[in-house]
């Protein structure tokens, strides 16, 4: 590969990771905007049991189609006090 076929491999590479990352937050403002309130509550409720975190973080993947959006949802959730670290940890697993 010559070098400016490198470099606008990897211009391209970072363009699209930088996409990649905004759309990921993108998701995760709508969904927070949009369901905060019935997703706290649920969050609180599977948080009592790691196995229903678990399959809660299935469903949120699934819904969402993307890991990357889920992890985002429960560290912030995580940091917010609405979510125990530990069954956010769960969801991700």
């Amino acid at each position: 590969m010559s070098e400016p076929f490198l470099v606008m491999f990897l211009l391209n590479l970072a363009g699209a990771v930088g996409l990649l990352i905004w759309a990921v937050r993108l998701v995760r403002t709508g969904v927070e905007r949009g369901f905060s309130n019935p997703l706290q509550k649920w969050l609180r409720y599977s948080a009592k049991h790691r196995l229903l975190a678990v399959f809660s973080g299935v469903g949120t993947a699934l819904a969402l189609q993307s890991a990357t959006a889920v992890a985002l949802l429960a560290a912030s959730f995580s940091a917010k006090g609405v979510l125990n670290p530990a069954s956010g940890l769960a969801m991700l697993l």
